[in-house]
């Protein structure tokens, strides 16, 4: 594989990881802006094996 198609294929890859993961991220940010959410946070840090900071 040569440089150029390196370079495109990241790209393309880079692409197609932001349109998988933007639904699940606005949900996410959602989740936490609404505090009638903790069971929902918790079900996604079990999901994905996460610990979730609270901020001081």
């Amino acid at each position: 594989m040569t440089a150029r198609e390196r370079k495109v294929l990241q790209k393309h890859m880079k692409s197609v990881t932001h349109q998988i993961l933007e639904e699940p991220i606005k949900q996410l940010k959602y989740m936490g802006s609404n505090q009638k959410s903790e069971d929902e946070l918790e079900l996604f840090k079990d999901i994905f094996g996460l610990e979730l900071h609270e901020e001081s």
